[in-house]
C-alpha cells in the first residue's frame, strides 16, 4: 500500500444501460453480442451463486476459466449470476440482480468535470501456479486449497501474493466539505513485479 495516497483528477460518469434481457439462455453468447465500447480487450470478472468466473472478451469472442478449469470454475448462468464485471483501463460495465431481474450501467471517466480519484491495488489469492490452459492460470493459495483461474499467463511461482486487482475510487463531497466515495469500478488485472 502507497504510504500516501495520490490523487488524481478525474470524476465518474455513470450511465444506465438497457440491455434485452428477455429470453437470456447463454449469457456467454448474450456478452459477445453486446456493444460494450470499452475497446478490444476487455477483462470479466463474474460472481455466481456457486462461485467466480474470470473471463476475456477480444474479438467478440468470450473466453472464460469455466472453459478451461470447468472443476473450480461455475459457467455463466442468468439463473445464478449474482454480478458481473466487465472491465478495462477505459472503463467498466457492471452488471447485478435486483428483485430477480438484472441490471446495468456503464461506469467511466468524465474528462468534462473537476474531480478527483485514487487508485487501489488488492492482493488476490495465489502464490503456486498448478496448470497453465488457453491463457488462462490455475493458482491455489495455502493449505485450504483456495484455487481461481485468472486470465493471465503466468508460468512462475511466486513468493508472496503479487497478483493485484486495481480499484479506482472516485471522491465528491458534500454540503460541508466533506470528502467521501461516490463510486468506485473495477480498472486493471495484473501481476505486480
Amino acid at each position: 500500500m502507497d504510504k500516501y495516497l495520490q490523487l488524481e483528477k478525474a470524476s465518474v460518469k455513470i450511465t444506465p444501460k438497457s440491455f434485452a434481457w428477455k429470453n437470456l439462455d447463454d449469457l456467454k453468447a448474450w456478452f459477445t453480442a453486446q456493444e460494450i465500447p470499452l475497446g478490444e480487450k476487455v477483462m470479466l470478472l463474474a460472481f455466481s451463486d456457486d462461485g467466480v468466473t474470470w473471463g476475456i472478451l477480444e474479438n467478440k469472442a468470450l473466453k472464460t476459466s469455466a472453459e478451461q478449469f470447468p472443476e473450480i470454475s461455475p459457467d455463466l448462468d442468468p439463473q445464478t449470476l449474482q454480478t458481473a464485471h466487465l472491465f478495462n483501463e477505459n472503463g467498466e460495465c457492471r452488471i447485478w440482480r435486483k428483485d430477480g431481474e438484472l441490471e446495468a450501467v456503464f461506469i467511466q471517466e468524465d474528462t468534462g468535470e473537476d474531480g478527483e480519484s485514487f487508485d487501489q491495488s488488492y492482493a488476490l489469492w495465489g502464490t503456486q501456479v498448478e496448470a497453465e490452459k488457453g491463457g488462462f492460470s490455475l493458482l491455489s493459495d495455502g493449505r485450504q486449497g483456495l484455487r481461481h483461474a485468472i486470465p493471465l499467463k503466468i508460468s512462475h511461482n511466486f513468493k508472496s501474493r503479487s497478483l493485484r486487482l486495481t480499484v479506482r475510487y472516485f471522491l465528491a463531497y458534500d454540503q460541508a466539505g466533506q470528502a467521501y466515495i461516490s463510486a468506485s469500478r473495477l480498472v486493471d488485472l495484473k501481476e505486480e513485479k
